[in-house]
């Protein structure tokens, strides 16, 4: 039993991230993306109270397919109650990239492993300067900073079985 438990704890063990890593945001029809609008960056990153917000990190969940292969279940979990979403596809970015962005009032962001979710699961949470309280200009320039660091989308390729 006790091989059981050090197993099941070695899968969710935390890892360190590189900055050379390639981050994944997976993306959703029609919440994030219309085919009329492109992405919807408002709804790409929002931090709902604070919270961090998912990616994929290639050494778990290498792109394309691996990130397409996600997308595609997630899609089919969502439409048992939502049957209009899909996965559109994903937007890519590196890990060092974002953990860069620094506002002119101090505020960044963080990127860190977590399992729990899956192995493949990483958060970017806000990383809030010590001095200054984040405000509402605060959270667009964070947001424009994401969508300036974040590559185009990669969209679902038709013919991906589900």
């Amino acid at each position: 039993m006790a091989d059981e438990n050090d197993n099941a704890a070695a899968k969710l063990e935390v890892e360190p991230i590189p900055g050379t890593a390639t981050i994944t945001r997976l993306i959703d029809f029609p919440r994030m993306h219309e085919p009329a609008k492109g992405l919807i960056w408002e709804n790409t990153f929002e931090f709902p109270g604070g919270t961090g917000e998912s990616v994929n990190w290639d050494k778990y969940a290498p792109p394309p397919d691996e990130v397409h292969r996600l997308g595609k279940q997630r899609q089919i979990a969502k439409q048992v109650g939502r049957p209009e979403f899909a996965y559109a596809g994903y937007i890519p970015a590196v890990t060092e990239q974002v953990r860069t962005i620094r506002t002119a009032r101090g505020h960044g962001f963080d990127v860190e492993h977590v399992p729990s979710e899956g192995k493949y699961h990483a958060e970017i949470r806000r990383r809030v300067s010590d001095v200054n309280p984040l405000n509402k200009g605060d959270k667009g320039e964070l947001r424009l900073a994401l969508q300036r660091t974040f590559g185009p989308l990669i969209p679902c390729p038709p013919d991906l079985p589900d």
